[in-house]
């Protein structure tokens, strides 16, 4: 299955799922706004509470917010990452000082 999020973010979502499901024949294409929980049931019908699921995407293509979702939580996932970029960037920024250091 092909999830297209952030579906509310262009004016015709379809157009991308015609497009996404010519890729493969038999490939199942959604499209989510993921804050329409409506929006999520294609999705749902897809996902068996007794298997394994791997979403797979870069970063701010809206896989938490995703999750979110579908488990119910309404969690801004900005924030987070920003904070972990910069606890990252400080990690990355003391490690090259310190190898700066003669």
């Amino acid at each position: 299955m092909l999830v297209l999020t952030k579906a509310d973010l262009v004016d015709n979502a379809r157009e991308f799922v015609g497009r996404a499901a010519t890729v493969q024949g038999d490939l199942a294409v959604e499209s989510v706004n993921a804050k329409d929980a409506a929006a999520l049931d294609g999705v749902r019908r897809w996902i068996d509470p007794r298997a394994t699921v791997a979403l797979l995407g870069s970063s701010g293509v809206g896989k938490s917010t995703l999750l979110n979702a579908l488990a119910g939580r309404d969690v801004a996932t900005t924030a987070l990452r920003n904070n972990l970029l910069s606890a990252i960037g400080h990690q990355v920024r003391l490690s090259i000082s310190q190898e700066s250091t003669p």
